[in-house]
């Protein structure tokens, strides 16, 4: 990986050299913005695919984009990958900017997948209720997103303020679901998983 860095490193100062100063900024963006070396690698792949770099001038530069894209394509997964720590991003994203209100509890759990991959699951514990919402893709290399409310062995039983409480935490987690759903579209998008 130390070499592929180094080759994008070179990468840059050849875009510079050649007129293409604003893609190298985006290659150098994606190197220190990404959180692992796969969102990296995902961000430096959405770089190179798109037609300011295909369209790339002199030949031998645009051959060695190619290879490089190449390369990068072969070492990442053929689904998209949404790590822990991407999706913490997502969820703080979604509890900041939207201007959530809420005494919810979240928590984006520690799941790993066959061969070891994430998949990604978001808990909301809303306050004073018991039950739990997960929320999750619906399959592996989907981006769609599946709620589930805990089973319950026995019946819940609860007054009109509760229950008004409650439908205001659903409707977050709603909100929440909906959002992740999005953000994971415009994820696989730009990590040429969508």
């Amino acid at each position: 990986m130390e070499d592929l860095y180094a080759r994008l490193r070179i990468l840059e100062a050849e875009l510079d050299d050649n007129g293409y100063g604003d893609v190298a900024g985006q290659l150098r963006d994606a190197v220190l913005t990404g959180a692992t070396g796969t969102e990296i690698l995902m961000q430096v792949r959405w770089v190179l695919q798109t037609d300011r770099v295909r369209e790339a001038q002199p030949q031998p530069l645009k051959a060695r984009l190619e290879s490089v894209w190449t390369e990068i394509d072969a070492l990442l997964p053929r689904f998209p990958v949404r790590s822990k720590e991407l999706l913490e991003q997502w969820l703080a994203d979604f509890l900041e900017t939207e201007g959530v209100r809420t005494a919810s509890a979240f928590k984006v759990a520690e799941q790993d997948g066959s061969l070891g991959r994430d998949t990604g699951l978001v808990t909301m514990i809303p306050i004073n209720t018991p039950i739990e919402v997960y929320m999750e893709p619906a399959g592996l290399d989907r981006s769609d997103w599946k709620v589930t409310l805990t089973a319950r062995d026995e019946d819940l039983r609860i007054d009109g303020w509760q229950l008004a409480r409650f439908a205001a935490e659903m409707r977050i987690a709603s909100e929440l679901c909906i959002y992740l759903q999005y953000r994971s579209i415009r994820w696989d998008r730009m990590s040429g998983m969508g």
